[in-house]
């Protein structure tokens, strides 16, 4: 019992939905993060009139992938939009569903977790379009534009197609070999350059390593 209740306790504290289904996908539990993410009250959930909620364009997809999982006894996972109120814009939510089954391997039903993951979409999004606008620029610029990595290895991480004109180089080359711009320069430049690359090393310091972002430099 007390096991139990450390259980129930650790659902309710879950920064993310969680909910379980009997043997035939009927909901038998839902904790207040659900009810949060969905917008709608536990009983409004039980009904099922979350799926009224759905948008139109994602609401078979996932439909048919309920079945097959309660067909199969299996598992499944999907990304969808959804509408708590008509005063609010759609939200991406991700839902993941695995199966469950008893001490003695007898099959029991689902549990599953629901995630609004608009915010991360919609940064991604950010991102891309910032990616794309940046290459559309370097690509039809008459100079050239790269991107140089010193950490953790030393490589050129984008380089425009103009540095061919320039260089006699394709931008290939560049990414198979990362010291091709050094090569490059004139012997006159080559102390400056050297001195240049000491003082980025010397100023440079690393606070950090994050396993998504890269470095995180001060």
């Amino acid at each position: 019992q007390q096991s139990e209740n450390r259980l129930i306790q650790i659902s309710e504290s879950s920064p993310i939905g969680i909910f379980i289904t009997n043997a035939v996908g009927k909901l038998v539990y839902i904790n207040k993060k659900v009810e949060e993410i969905s917008g709608l009250p536990e009983g409004k959930i039980f009904q099922n009139v979350w799926f009224r909620k759905i948008h139109p364009e994602d609401a078979t997809r996932l439909m048919l992938k309920i079945r097959n999982a309660v067909k199969d006894k299996s598992e499944y996972t999907d990304e969808f939009r959804m509408v708590k109120t008509k005063k609010e814009n759609q939200r991406w939510l991700r839902i993941k569903v695995s199966v469950t089954h008893t001490i003695d391997k007898q099959f029991m039903g689902w549990v599953g977790t629901l995630e609004d993951i608009t915010t991360t979409l919609e940064a991604d999004r950010k991102i891309r379009e910032s990616e794309n606008r940046f290459r559309m620029l370097a690509e039809n610029a008459s100079d050239i534009v790269y991107r140089y990595l010193l950490y953790p290895e030393p490589r050129y991480e984008y380089v425009s197609p103009s540095v061919k004109t320039i260089t006699g180089f394709t931008p290939e080359e560049f990414y198979q070999d990362p010291y091709k711009g050094f090569s490059l320069v004139h012997p006159d430049d080559v102390e400056l350059l050297k001195q240049s690359q000491e003082i980025i090393q010397e100023n440079i310091k690393v606070s950090g390593i994050d396993a998504e972002s890269g470095l995180v430099m001060r």
